[in-house]
C-alpha cells in the first residue's frame, strides 16, 4: 500500500512535479507535501494540481494549498467517486508552497480511498520582474508598446506593482495609456519626477477598462509606478483554466507631443 503520509507541515513530504499516489484511510487522515519552488523564472512558477480517486471511492478528498507562511490559499480541489477536481497557484520564486490532502467522509462505509495527484509546473515569463521599486524599474522607450503580466504571487507582495522609467528629451504632454488589462481588475498608474513628487495619477472609469490620461512635463526622468488594486486574494483559485491575467499580458505605452 501507500506509505504514510504525515499531515503535519513541519514533517511534510517534499514532492516534484509530476504524479503523486497516496491514500486517505479516514475521515480526518491529512497528508502533508511541500513543494520547492525554483528561484527562476522571477516572475514566478504557476501550479496546475489535478486530484483524482477510484471509483466508488468511500470519502471525498479535499486538496488545499498553503503559503510559506501556513496561510491557506483560495486553491482548493475536491474530488470523489472517480471524478477529478482541479486548482492553480502562482508562486514566488525561490519559496516553497504547501499542500495538503485530507479525507471526508461520502459513504457509510469506511474504507481507504486511493487518491493521484498530479502537478504540473507552467513558469510565467516576464523578464521585467523584479520592478517593484523605483531601483528596479524598467526603462520605457516613448512611443513603443510594452507588454507585460501582472503576476501578484503566493509568497510575494500583497498587490502587484510594476515600475517604469522614462526621459523625457523635452517640454511637452505626456500621454499614458494602458490596454488590455484583465477583467475584474483596478489599475492605476502614478507619475513621478525625478524628485520622486507626485505629478499626475491615471486611473480607469471602471474594473477591466483602458487606463489614459495625460499630463504636461518639463524635460527630465520620470517613474510610472503601475498598481493593480484588487484587494481579493488572486494569486490561486478554482479550477484548471488560468485567469486571463497570468495567459495574456497588459500593453503600455508612453508618448510625448
Amino acid at each position: 500500500g501507500a506509505p504514510d503520509i504525515s499531515g503535519e507541515f513541519a514533517d511534510a513530504t517534499p514532492i516534484e512535479p509530476g504524479t503523486i499516489q497516496g491514500c486517505v484511510e479516514a475521515s480526518d487522515d491529512v497528508d502533508a507535501y511541500v513543494l520547492r519552488v525554483p528561484a527562476e523564472p522571477k516572475a514566478g512558477t504557476i501550479y496546475r494540481v489535478t486530484v483524482t480517486t477510484v471509483e466508488q471511492a468511500d470519502y471525498t478528498v479535499e486538496f488545499h494549498g498553503f503559503t510559506a507562511d501556513r496561510e491557506e490559499l483560495p486553491a482548493r480541489a475536491y474530488a470523489k467517486e472517480g471524478e477529478r477536481g482541479a486548482c492553480w497557484v502562482h508562486v514566488a520564486p525561490a519559496t516553497t508552497l504547501f499542500l495538503k490532502a485530507k479525507g471526508t467522509l461520502y459513504s457509510s462505509s469506511s474504507g481507504p480511498t486511493p487518491y493521484r495527484i498530479d502537478i504540473e509546473a507552467i513558469p510565467l515569463e516576464d523578464p521585467d520582474e523584479p520592478n517593484e521599486t523605483p531601483e528596479q524599474a524598467t526603462p520605457l522607450a516613448l512611443d513603443a508598446p510594452h507588454k507585460a503580466y501582472f503576476s501578484r504571487m503566493a509568497n510575494g507582495p500583497a498587490h502587484e506593482v510594476d515600475t517604469y522609467r522614462l526621459e523625457v528629451p523635452h517640454k511637452g504632454t505626456l500621454r499614458v495609456r494602458i490596454a488590455d488589462t484583465p477583467p475584474g481588475m483596478w489599475v492605476t498608474a502614478r507619475l513621478y519626477n525625478a524628485d520622486r513628487e507626485e505629478v499626475e495619477i491615471f486611473a480607469q472609469r471602471n474594473r477591466g477598462a483602458v487606463v489614459k490620461g495625460e499630463t504636461p512635463v518639463a524635460p527630465g526622468s520620470y517613474t510610472l509606478r503601475v498598481y493593480e488594486d484588487t484587494y481579493d486574494d488572486i494569486s490561486a483559485d478554482q479550477g484548471d483554466e488560468l485567469p486571463e491575467r497570468l495567459r495574456r499580458p497588459y500593453t503600455i505605452t508612453v508618448s510625448l507631443q
